[in-house]
């Protein structure tokens, strides 16, 4: 099997695998074959596990903020993406994608010193290209397919991904989570045998509570090193910001989309380059697009972390603390959280 060919393959079948056997049983090819050409692979394209937040009681927020240093320089729990926007020399905004302990979205904006409107609740969409319309695998490359852009939005269905809600989420859980987001395919028993945690342990959290949560793997080409990304700023008639929000995503050069329920709002970081021409064509001939513009430019390297992990959970309920610690008080002490960096 000639190497691009297996890369169209393997891009298609890594949203649903969880092991790298997975990936030889859906290619045909050897698990030491498939090993190399994974590895190949993600010098190229961004691999990342996603996870049911909701599931686990943590809600999707999306911020359009003022820059503020501490917000942008600073590592915050709960923070999974921030991007420095800018319009001219000058930074303007910055994009943040907050978790929110469920029902306190206030408290956390208390705390980010922001109005609790600035934190949109929206859910979000990243791409997976077995399961998209919207691209094609040309010669190992994902390429965009616009003109059915239109009918995607138009058939008004977004995937609805969910899974059923932990009674009880402990630290161990919120590990594997953190684990599995930067990489999908981490040998858990070893990464677990230096933080002092037995085989039957981590079997017994992931398999009775992370692997149910494991919605699928999101693929992306590494483009924010050579692009410049845009954020869009997408207004669509009510009830299709899920299926807007989906259909940007479905482009491969869409980092995230994030929809807003109810309000007629859709955000994308997108890093088109050469596409960039047919994509605005495309959103300005869909007739359920009422708008767009772009909120910003992203010109320095995107942020993304994992979940947090550590002493998060006290008593059965996430600790707000440790986040007013890390804005307010940072350096005091020893930090009773991690988060991993996503690169």
């Amino acid at each position: 099997m000639a190497s691009r060919d297996l890369d169209c393959r393997l891009l298609a079948a890594v949203p649903q695998a969880r092991r790298l056997s997975d990936l030889a049983r859906s290619t045909g090819a050897s698990l030491a074959y498939v090993s190399r050409r994974l590895t190949a692979l993600r010098e190229r394209f961004s691999v990342i596990g996603v996870f049911d937040y909701g599931a686990i009681g943590l809600e999707e927020h999306l911020a359009l903020l003022e820059y503020r240093r501490e917000l942008w320089e600073r590592s915050l729990p709960y923070v999974i993406a921030k991007a420095l926007l800018r319009g001219g020399k000058r930074p303007e905004k910055l994009l943040l994608l907050v978790l929110t302990p469920a029902g306190r979205a206030r408290d956390v904006a208390d705390i980010l010193g922001v109005d609790a409107a600035t934190l949109r609740r929206v859910k979000v969409f990243r791409h997976r290209p077995d399961a998209s319309s919207l691209v094609a695998c040309e010669d190992g490359r994902l390429a965009p397919l616009f003109h059915a852009f239109e009918s995607v939005v138009n058939e008004g269905v977004a995937p609805d991904f969910k899974a059923q809600p932990l009674k009880r989420v402990d630290g161990i859980d919120l590990w594997i989570v953190a684990e599995l987001t930067r990489n999908p395919f981490a040998k858990l028993s070893r990464l677990g045998a230096a933080r002092g945690l037995k085989q039957q342990v981590i079997s017994y959290h992931y398999l009775g509570h992370v692997q149910p949560l494991h919605l699928y793997n999101a693929v992306a080409p590494r483009l924010q090193a050579v692009l410049v990304g845009r954020v869009l700023e997408v207004e669509v008639e009510r009830g299709l910001e899920e299926p807007a929000a989906w259909a940007l995503a479905s482009l491969p050069f869409t980092r995230f989309s994030a929809a807003e329920p109810g309000k007629g709002l859709v955000h994308a970081l997108v890093y088109p380059g050469e596409w960039e021409l047919p994509l605005l064509k495309a959103l300005d001939a869909c007739r359920s697009v009422l708008d767009f513009r772009v909120a910003g430019h992203v010109v320095e390297g995107l942020r993304e972390y994992t979940v947090p992990f550590g002493e998060v959970v006290e008593r059965g309920s996430y600790s707000l603390e440790i986040l007013y610690e890390a804005l307010h008080t940072p350096g005091s002490g020893r930090a009773r959280w991690q988060a991993y960096e996503i690169d």
